[in-house]
């Protein structure tokens, strides 16, 4: 009697992954939505860092201001009895240029808001000087005339004769 060994056609079956790729779209959902709220939950506290910014700025700007006013109205002061040929040095006086000691370390807003006002200043200031020094020239003026006719009529009042005559 003979046995039979039977092989068997049995295999192992292949490795079948765990399909996870609908388990990690739930979970870049959930990644999305707490990123979502923390930037709703940041964004009142950047824009309040914002608007304090903008505010930091205006307040150093307004100390920079005061320490100019002193330079300014030295400025203003000195042109106003001067000549106009010179009056082209105000401009000169107020330029940016020559605040450089102030200016240093300040943020770019802080230096835009004060080169603004430095053109602001000229730009009002301009024209009520140059109506400033033609007023005093034509006062002047005014009073070397009226200064020449006193001495006229002083003349014409004279008692020498050659004097009166020329007069």
């Amino acid at each position: 009697m003979a046995i039979k060994i039977q092989r068997s056609n049995r295999q192992v079956a292949n490795f079948q992954s765990t399909p996870v790729s609908a388990a990690s779209l739930p979970v870049f959902q959930i990644a999305a939505q707490v990123e979502s709220g923390v930037k709703g939950l940041l964004a009142p506290i950047e824009k309040a860092r914002k608007q304090t910014k903008v505010q930091e700025d205006k307040n150093k700007f307004r100390i920079l201001r005061n320490e100019t006013l002193p330079v300014i109205s030295k400025a203003l002061r000195k042109y106003s009895n001067s000549d106009i040929s010179k009056l082209s040095n105000f401009i000169k006086d107020l330029d940016p240029k020559n605040f450089t000691n102030l200016l240093d370390g300040q943020s770019k807003e802080v230096k835009n808001l004060f080169n603004n006002y430095l053109s602001d200043t000229i730009d009002k200031n301009y024209d009520g000087l140059y109506a400033k020094i033609i007023s005093n020239h034509t006062e002047q003026s005014y009073l070397n005339d009226q200064n020449f006719l006193i001495e006229q009529d002083k003349d014409l009042a004279s008692n020498d004769p050659k004097t009166r005559i020329t007069a």
